[in-house]
């Protein structure tokens, strides 16, 4: 199942992008692991629904309603709501904030306005003022190279507090990420693997396979 996604940047810096897509009908597709919490925004026909995801530590086949839109608040890495944890949200554990209609829900004992592709940011700037989704700024900083004065159990408890992930684990799935990037330049599989620092192509070959459900001479073919 493929989808044509709607992308744009937000006038935040706490956020990597906003997106839109739609489903025609009923199917299946493949989820890949993912370091990045989001909120997403389902319509159908009459009904709304609100959820908060998190992070995936690794490829799953997922199904995606038929006559859906979806509108995708995707949150940079570091960034958080303190009610809804990473770590509880990992791997599809996904929360449904309660609604009483399809233009409002709750959240922190509130009634919100359900947002809309045109007015999303002024929702997110409002969740910010709200302190319903903040940021650890270590994060970002540790994996551009900072060492931090903390101690290694601190920066850990940091790592899965904001991100739902070890900080190893994040660098694995950043470097398949940069690998299929590499990839799908037509770059040889042997070239990647030696300029991105697996061991071997096999050892890069598994690591795809892991984050991205396929090998990845299939995935660059499914994904052409």
């Amino acid at each position: 199942m493929a989808f044509e996604f709607d992308n744009r940047l937000s006038d935040s810096p706490l956020i990597k992008q906003i997106w839109y897509t739609q489903s025609d009908e009923m199917g299946e597709f493949v989820s890949t692991a993912n370091i990045h919490s989001e909120i997403v925004i389902t319509r159908r026909g009459q009904q709304t629904t609100v959820t908060v995801r998190g992070p995936e530590t690794h490829a799953t086949v997922v199904s995606a309603p038929p006559e859906g839109e979806f509108l995708g608040i995707t949150f940079n890495l570091g960034v958080f709501m303190p009610q809804l944890l990473p770590r509880v949200l990992k791997n599809q554990q996904d929360v449904v904030l309660p609604s009483h209609n399809s233009h409002t829900f709750c959240l922190d004992h509130s009634q919100w306005e359900i947002p809309t592709f045109d007015n999303v940011d002024v929702f997110i700037e409002r969740l910010i003022n709200h302190k319903l989704l903040v940021c650890d700024p270590i994060i970002s900083d540790v994996l551009r190279g900072h060492i931090p004065d903390l101690s290694v159990s601190a920066l850990q408890y940091r790592f899965t507090r904001a991100t739902g992930f070890s900080q190893k684990l994040i660098e694995q799935i950043q470097r398949a990420d940069n690998a299929i990037t590499l990839l799908q330049t037509g770059v040889s599989l042997a070239d990647v693997a030696h300029e991105i620092g697996y061991y071997d192509q096999s050892h890069m070959t598994n690591a795809i396979k892991r984050f991205y459900g396929q090998t990845p001479s299939k995935f660059i073919k499914s994904n052409r």
